[in-house]
């Protein structure tokens, strides 16, 4: 990473993660998945950030046909990229929850607007719920979540105010903020996701297991109590 990005540490005897992630991107939810399970399974105090980064920031702002997508960018070809990751990722999420259903989702987004949803989220300590919905959405439920009235319907499951919610899009709030974001984290030399900031000096990349964060956590607070 060429550069830092700027994090709020939060308690001093916290340890800290950033977590960079786009809502589109299947390994993001298994990446969380298993940090999740550290998380639960430490009896230190841990604090998330989530970092907005979008894997196509030219994908139309409505979005567009999901095959017709992935199609142009891994080919046809009978074992493409994406057909050996896609079985593999419908073949392990089950062991961590997740159903992935590739087959029906409608339409590849643009994640603006759901960015913008998960830092209103971030501002009520709710995002880690947010990012799950948002994912189960996208994967699992195959809503559009390029309409706003969906996320507006999710962030009110949420228990967020929902007409608050309406009146920030209609104003296009926060949209300039979580573009500077994105771009913060692309000039952080940051290529791929899910990628995992550290107390903002360890950066893991790629969907880690639950044992890779758990010693992760362990030597933070090693360093911390020292």
């Amino acid at each position: 990473m060429s550069a830092p990005i700027d994090i709020d540490a939060g308690h001093t005897d916290a340890v800290h993660i950033d977590i960079v992630s786009d809502i589109v991107c299947p390994w993001c939810w298994v990446g969380w998945r298993y940090l999740n399970q550290a998380i639960e399974q430490t009896p230190h105090r841990v604090n998330v950030t989530w970092r907005a980064y979008m894997l196509d920031a030219n994908v139309p702002k409505e979005g567009m046909d999901y095959k017709t997508y992935m199609k142009n960018k891994f080919g046809d070809t009978p074992n493409n990229k994406f057909k050996i990751m896609r079985e593999h990722l419908e073949s392990a999420g089950p062991k961590l929850g997740i159903d992935f259903r590739f087959d029906g989702i409608p339409k590849r987004a643009n994640t603006l607007a759901a960015h913008q949803l998960m830092h209103w989220a971030q501002g009520q300590n709710k995002a880690n719920d947010m990012a799950e919905a948002l994912f189960q959405a996208f994967f699992t439920d195959h809503l559009d979540i390029n309409d706003l009235n969906v996320l507006i319907d999710i962030s009110a499951k949420l228990d967020m105010d929902a007409n608050i919610v309406k009146d920030l899009y209609a104003k296009q709030a926060d949209e300039d903020t979580v573009t500077k974001e994105i771009h913060e984290v692309g000039r952080a030399g940051i290529r791929s996701v899910p990628t995992y900031i550290y107390q903002g000096k360890y950066l893991v990349q790629g969907a880690q297991d639950t044992a890779a964060h758990t010693n992760i956590i362990n030597k933070l607070v090693s360093e911390i109590n020292t």
